[in-house]
């Protein structure tokens, strides 16, 4: 299996979990109430694979500050039509309420581009030896103590979970011990990772389900998603890269209560696609099918979100569109 048919499997996924999400099957399916539920199971696969994609790319890219400018100015453009189809719900009013509770955060929970972006962005700050340079200088060091400092300072102790406390002492003794290390020169090993697990922790607690007060910017999968992207990137093998994938299907659809076994198998497939992988890569892609590959994302949330106008009416969508607005 090559890397083109990976691609075209995961657009695939995507686009029928992404049809599923806005309840399409009710349009086409109507007389079979499960095609939901095995849409959304099918559309897990997508996001282990574009991970891999992503990680693929990292390490071949010629530009990667074109492929990230792509990646950022994509999500960009995505945002608007991803919050009329996705995150559709946060716009509509509750029963028995006029208004929505909280219609921005529609524009808030960002799509899946975004996450590829600053998961493209760690790794360039774990695997790029020119940034060195930059972890090994004084002001880096400041400013994970600036990072320390302000974690603390927008800490709400009275709401925040374990998990957040945790990551807000992490980061601060991380901080700490790496201006340490610096005003000792010791141990120079010790603290560059110590610098890189900092940056690390500190991406957990802006982009986590429930992430800092003052930032409420939400990113597709969280910091599930990171750490699948990071975990692929010492991946070699193509064993080591299904196991990857399967123990982070099985913890992440774990980890909300009760295992959904459903996307648990979705995962389990896009793994067994990433093992029959040959590393088989275009030698001469053509750029107008990389173009369409950039632009599908989208372009399928625009035909979707047409469909579900067609279905509803355009009247429900110019309420909706209104709080945009």
């Amino acid at each position: 299996m090559t890397e083109l048919m990976l691609k075209l499997a995961a657009f695939l996924a995507m686009v029928i979990d992404h049809a599923a999400a806005c309840r399409l099957d009710r349009v086409f399916f109507p007389a079979f109430s499960k095609v939901y539920v095995i849409s959304r199971a099918i559309g897990r696969m997508a996001f282990p694979i574009y991970t891999f994609c992503l990680v693929e790319g990292f390490r071949h890219s010629h530009d990667l500050r074109r492929y990230g400018g792509r990646l950022l100015l994509l999500g960009v453009i995505s945002q608007l039509p991803y919050a009329f189809t996705l995150n559709r719900w946060y716009l509509e009013p509750a029963f028995g309420e006029v208004f929505p509770a909280d219609p921005s955060r529609a524009f808030r929970n960002l799509n899946i581009l975004f996450t590829l972006f600053i998961g493209l962005v760690l790794l360039v700050f774990f695997h790029k030896k020119p940034l060195a340079r930059v972890i090994q200088s004084k002001g880096f060091a400041v400013f994970l103590l600036a990072c320390g400092g302000f974690a603390v300072y927008t800490a709400e102790p009275e709401f925040d979970s374990r998990f957040r406390r945790l990551c807000t002492v992490l980061l601060l003794a991380s901080a700490i011990a790496v201006a340490l290390l610096h005003v000792w020169r010791k141990h120079l090993a010790l603290r560059d990772w110590l610098a890189r697990f900092a940056v690390l922790v500190f991406a957990v607690l802006l982009f986590e389900r429930y992430p800092l007060a003052h930032l409420r910017c939400n990113i597709d999968y969280g910091v599930w998603g990171i750490l699948l992207i990071l975990c692929l990137s010492y991946a070699e093998s193509r064993w080591s890269r299904a196991l990857v994938v399967l123990l982070w299907g099985a913890l992440f659809y774990s980890s909300l209560g009760m295992p959904d076994w459903g996307s648990i198998r979705g995962t389990a497939a896009a793994a067994l696609l990433l093992l029959l992988y040959n590393g088989e890569r275009s030698r001469k892609p053509h750029p107008k099918l990389n173009k369409a590959f950039y632009a599908a994302y989208p372009l399928h949330l625009v035909v979707i979100w047409a469909m579900v106008i067609a279905a509803e009416g355009p009247l429900t969508q110019l309420k909706l569109l209104k709080y945009y607005l």
